[in-house]
């Protein structure tokens, strides 16, 4: 009798701090996309979006090889599709991040949606339905994704939507061959444009097929997998056709970037409290399995649909997750490579959560508190950033100065002020271009001769600290010998120096 009312009373405590922890993040996630909307420059990596949007806006190519080899440096390392959906938005709010940002948070809530239904088909109880949905959303990484103009959040959506359709097929009767098919085309639609968005999302095909054998559909695994190779194959050879062979040329400069260990653990260290999460996602695949085989009655049935859904989400979190190790070992990587692994963990400990005993979820609230505490600091300083990204646009668009060329970390204020950007993506370029210094130097040779109109460096660099993010001590020295800072701000995540060219008595222009 006391043993049930204590689990009476474990069942309360968690549904309420489930409650809580729900409400916190519709706090979080309220402020950081208000935030988002009031803030004219970067929040981090989104130059090459709103550049490759703008581009197709004009009917232009984004994927030109000459940007490859000849100053002003562009590299786009993505597929088109978010970008084009967003350039549509530009006939009404002009060339900015903000419809951008928009689809973002938009396909944010789409994927909680889907991830609801894909719980609700994998056999998950309405507490472990929740709880899954409040282990995606409290990753920092995922919150602060989920109002950028970055590919991740979009791509995420698709391949949500094609794992859904997964799990609405694999509960149909297996001789439904008019039903099956038709079904098999949407998935592997949907497949083809989540990686048209970011072709990292080409782990679910293999995840899907590794599903439906484990179903006891090899045929349709098979058909499956030819399906999706030919739709993804051929979509991007018409992309690339359209591009002039500049989409491939674009993707094999940027997979000349060199991995280094070092690149890896500082991404891993931002991680953070995403990380404690994560870890919990190593027990709950045995923890699932163990209780999925001591109730053997939910083995009844050709399809397995409990089971298979384990594969797919274990096979997705082992395959998504070596390439978001690799991807994070290069300079130019980011953690939101780690958003798909994110999902994976997150459908895992809703599968596991029904099987677990109470104590240990109790200790996934402890790690849903650190991640709080993470998104907390992140809000206070966005809203420190955002005040003054607002009175540095003020400024900055009453300077006046030679938009012709701007040498910029983040080519969002160059586009803003309506100035041409050096580089698009510079941390691509600058991690392939580690054995090569013959780029440095022109570009040393343009700030001796005062040929960028302005420049914008991070704060970091400009102290000479160390190590240093880009710019090495020589080239601070040469820049603050012909340049004059007149403003500094938060942008791209980091703090930032606008430059002005120097006059003879040593005052910008």
């Amino acid at each position: 009798m006391l043993t049930a009312s204590n689990r009476r009373l474990d069942q309360r405590l968690l549904w309420l701090l489930l409650g809580l922890a729900f409400t916190l993040l519709l706090y979080y996630y309220y402020q950081g996309w208000f935030l988002a909307m009031q803030s004219p420059f970067s929040l981090g990596e989104e130059g090459p979006a709103l550049w490759a949007a703008q581009v197709l806006w004009g009917g232009g190519n984004p994927y030109d090889i000459e940007h490859l080899t000849v100053h002003p440096w562009r590299v786009v390392t993505y597929p088109p599709l978010y970008f084009y959906c967003g350039s549509w938005f530009f006939k009404l709010t002009g060339a900015h991040l903000y419809p951008l940002r928009a689809l973002s948070m938009a396909a944010f809530v789409i994927a909680q949606i889907t991830a609801y239904r894909i719980f609700t088909l994998s056999g998950c109880s309405r507490f472990a339905r929740i709880l899954g949905l409040t282990t995606l959303a409290c990753f920092w990484t995922v919150w602060s994704f989920s109002f950028k103009a970055r590919v991740d959040l979009p791509a995420l959506c698709l391949m949500l939507l094609a794992i859904e359709q997964y799990l609405v097929l694999a509960r149909k009767p297996k001789d439904d061959n008019i039903f099956r098919f038709p079904r098999l085309i949407v998935i592997a639609t949907l497949t083809t444009l989540a990686v048209l968005t970011k072709q990292g999302e080409a782990v679910v095909v293999p995840a899907i097929a590794a599903a439906l054998i484990v179903g006891r559909q090899w045929r349709l695994s098979l058909t499956f997998m030819s399906l999706a190779a030919f739709l993804i194959l051929s979509s991007l050879s018409l992309i690339n056709q359209a591009s002039g062979g500049g989409f491939l040329a674009h993707l094999r400069f940027a997979a000349q970037s060199h991995f280094a260990w070092h690149d890896l653990n500082q991404h891993i260290s931002w991680l953070g409290p995403d990380g404690i999460i994560l870890f919990f996602a190593l027990f709950a695949a045995p923890i699932f399995v163990v209780g999925y085989f001591k109730r053997r009655e939910e083995r009844d049935g050709p399809y397995r649909q409990h089971f298979a859904a384990l594969v797919l989400a274990f096979v997705l979190l082992l395959l998504s997750a070596g390439g978001a190790l690799y991807a994070m070992g290069k300079h130019a990587g980011s953690v939101g490579e780690a958003i798909v692994p994110m999902f994976a963990a997150a459908w895992l400990m809703a599968l596991a959560s029904d099987y677990m005993r109470r104590r240990l979820l109790l200790a996934l609230f402890v790690a849903f508190g650190a991640g709080f505490y993470v998104i907390n600091d992140l809000t206070n300083s966005m809203q420190v950033g955002a005040g003054s990204m607002e009175m540095a646009a003020e400024r900055l668009s009453q300077a006046k100065f030679n938009k012709d060329l701007v040498l910029a970390e983040d080519s969002v204020v160059a586009m803003e002020l309506g100035a041409v950007p050096e580089f698009v993506d510079m941390s691509t370029f600058f991690s392939v271009w580690t054995e090569n210094s013959s780029q440095i130097q022109e570009i040393k040779l343009r700030v001796s001769e005062k040929r960028y109109g302005a420049i914008l460096i991070n704060s970091r660099d400009g102290c000479l600290l160390s190590p240093v993010n880009y710019w090495q001590p020589d080239f601070i020295r040469l820049l603050k010998a012909k340049y004059a800072p007149l403003v500094d701000f938060k942008d791209d995540g980091r703090n930032q120096d606008f430059y002005l060219p120097r006059l003879d008595n040593n005052r910008p222009h």
